[in-house]
């Protein structure tokens, strides 16, 4: 069924595109996926094992330079050292600076807030925890059709004192009409 549904969205974006393609767009909508790497064993973003999370997103580019966008990412997996499960959902707010682009790729650099909260699962006791850190990054949008377009992106993660982890991410983006 998700699938499905995931399907008509997608033939709905592109063949809405073109009725939109003479205005300028300023809002973006998009789904993605990410997979995180800890940077040590001390200062982890996740207990998960190969941790791969799915998310959507909403943004907008105020001129051709700048933007910022509002992620919202769902992580659920077995945990890699013990037995029991992690779930997380990682808020990030980012500022988006795009200084360079040739004809359809965009390069970008961003820097943000992201607010975490999980929830792990051991014999039948939960605990939960949320936590704050700053997330930088740098990645590529393609348009591939008109206000369609993939985007790449990889981060890295702090929590003001130590390098937690990075990120990559493969995403697809709606650019919406003003």
């Amino acid at each position: 069924m998700k699938t499905k549904n995931l399907i008509l969205l997608t033939l709905a974006l592109m063949f809405s595109a073109p009725l939109v393609h003479a205005q300028q767009p300023h809002w973006m909508i998009g789904i993605l996926s990410s997979h995180f790497v800890n940077e040590s064993s001390d200062h982890r973003l996740s207990d998960a094992n190969n941790p791969f999370g799915t998310g959507a997103l909403v943004g907008y580019q105020w001129n051709q330079n700048f933007a910022v966008a509002l992620t919202g990412e769902y992580f659920d997996r077995s945990m890699e050292r013990t037995a029991g499960s992690e779930k997380m959902f990682r808020t990030h707010l980012s500022l988006i600076g795009f200084p360079y682009q040739i004809n359809n790729l965009r390069f970008y650099t961003s820097a943000g807030v992201v607010l975490t909260n999980t929830s792990k699962e051991i014999a039948s006791v939960t605990e939960k925890r949320g936590d704050l850190q700053a997330r930088f990054g740098v990645g590529a949008d393609y348009t591939i059709y008109r206000n369609i377009g993939v985007n790449i992106d990889a981060g890295l993660y702090t929590d003001g004192w130590n390098l937690q982890g990075w990120s990559n991410s493969i995403g697809f983006r709606y650019a919406l009409p003003y």
